[in-house]
């Protein structure tokens, strides 16, 4: 679907086989469990003769935990603790597990091929989904999340008495908001970082267009490193240190005048909660994750808000 059209919710109105239900696998963090929450959501809309499941897997790069259990008295949520650490080696399999890795993979290929399972990365694979279709999987981060489902989740993390707790005790002046992610990004050999002299000058620029703005919010997963360099660089600003899980932040930065985000989901769903309801905010996003944003919005105006860099 491109950027420019208008999307609208597609209801299945198609006779649904009794019990089936649709069961959304989902492998990362906050942000990957958003995008599978997103899809649940809108599942639940368009598919309302359904029973949905969420499958939250703790495997994948890192060890993953589940950052969505306020849902699980609206959702059904099953957590699968599948993660293992990489083997330093691995003998040859034997020819009874060759034979049964053919037998597993042709098993596998029917039930995609017959939409028993299917891949929901885009919105044209989200029509693919038939009566009888089981399993979902992929990282579902190139749908376009309709304004209806994001209202809807943005109303459940605002229900939560954690969060409300969280936001009630901070009445403030408007800020400016920083999220730096860098926790394992440090480490992985295959990602890196944006550098801080990026952040540091986009950051620099956007403020000079809000001189009333006094208190600089951080949020990082990596704040002992993080932290330093901003307080250094903007030593006039009064610098809060915001903590508490990711949902708290991003339902924290919710409030903010300007938003600076850097390469990581949670950046990308500060962003699509700040399009939804904030219409005054500024939001400076690195160019690497502009595709994420241009697949996610269905309006060419909400995409031109954003500037990157």
């Amino acid at each position: 679907m491109s950027i420019g059209s208008t999307h609208k919710l597609v209801y299945d109105e198609r006779v649904t086989l009794a019990n089936v239900s649709i069961k959304v696998h989902c492998w990362g963090g906050l942000g990957s469990q958003l995008y599978a929450w997103a899809l649940l959501e809108e599942l639940r809309l368009t598919h309302p003769r359904r029973d949905t499941q969420l499958i939250l897997h703790s495997s994948g790069v890192t060890e993953r935990g589940s950052e969505l259990s306020f849902l699980e008295g609206t959702f059904n949520i099953l957590k699968v603790r599948d993660f293992a650490l990489p083997k330093a080696s691995e003998l040859p399999p034997s020819y009874s597990g060759r034979i049964f890795f053919c037998i597993k993979s042709f098993l596998r290929m029917l039930l995609i091929r017959f939409r028993f399972v299917l891949e929901v990365n885009s919105d044209l694979e989200m029509l693919r989904i038939m009566p009888w279709t089981r399993s979902l999987r992929g990282h579902y981060s190139h749908r376009t999340i309709p304004y209806e489902v994001l209202s809807l989740m943005f109303k459940r993390i605002e229900m939560v008495g954690q969060l409300a707790q969280f936001t009630t005790s901070h009445s403030r002046e408007p800020s400016a908001a920083l999220h730096m992610r860098l926790g394992d990004l440090i480490s992985l050999n295959s990602k890196d970082p944006i550098p801080f002299e990026s952040v540091i000058g986009q950051l620099s620029a956007a403020l000079l267009n809000f001189p009333y703005i006094q208190t600089l919010e951080i949020a990082s997963d990596s704040l002992e490193i993080a932290l330093p360099v901003i307080q250094n660089q903007f030593s006039r600003f009064q610098i809060l240190e915001v903590s508490g899980s990711a949902l708290e932040i991003i339902h924290r930065f919710q409030r903010s005048k300007i938003f600076v985000g850097t390469n990581s989901k949670v950046s990308v769903w500060v962003t699509l909660f700040l399009l939804s309801h904030n219409k005054s905010c500024e939001i400076y996003l690195p160019i690497g994750i502009a595709h994420h944003l241009r697949a996610n919005l269905s309006s060419v105006e909400q995409f031109r808000k954003i500037h990157f860099y």
